[in-house]
């Protein structure tokens, strides 16, 4: 270019052009990414919870059959259900995430 006081205007609606297009692929990938690893980590408490209560179902011996707990950890509120399967103690937790709702089983010997 022979005037070098400044960028052209197709310059700088390149660099415009260029700047957004980016703009909206990075955005909404890394909002999934966030969305995806807060899933996974409430997941992650959420198993260790059921796991803890199982335990703890298991050293009292005292297990109603269809027993519904609520609980909430940091904000994310779920149930656990109680049952008895002949020769198994069954909990099962349930929640909603960003998406679906969704369910694990744990089983353990009583």
């Amino acid at each position: 270019m022979q005037n070098n006081k400044g960028f052209s205007i197709v310059e700088v609606l390149l660099g415009t052009i260029l700047f957004f297009s980016m703009l909206t692929t990075i955005l909404p990938i890394s909002i999934q990414i966030y969305q995806e690893k807060k899933s996974l980590y409430d997941e992650k408490l959420i198993h260790h919870t059921l796991y803890e209560e199982l335990k703890k179902a298991q050293g009292t011996q005292a297990i109603i059959d269809g027993e519904k707990i609520q609980h909430s950890i940091k904000n994310k509120k779920f149930s656990i259900i109680m049952s008895v399967e002949e020769p198994y103690v069954k909990a099962c937790a349930q929640w909603e995430n960003f998406r679906t709702q969704k369910e694990v089983c744990f089983y353990d010997l009583p």
